[in-house]
């Protein structure tokens, strides 16, 4: 994973951002530390949702 999908990472310019657990400035394309947090748990998806998306184009 990268440090872009990362709980922590707050993106500041195109490539750049901040981590906040470790208050330094990263790169969103580097990869991310053992810190690592999923910015969307999937014990937090519906449980019809973890396996596929399902997008609506209207």
């Amino acid at each position: 994973m990268d440090c872009r999908f990362c709980k922590n990472y707050d993106p500041k310019g195109r490539q750049g951002g901040y981590c906040n657990l470790l208050s330094v400035t990263v790169q969103g394309k580097w990869a991310a530390c053992g810190c690592y947090l999923d910015r969307f748990p999937k014990a937090s998806l519906p449980e019809n949702q973890k396996s596929t998306t399902n997008l609506i184009l209207v």
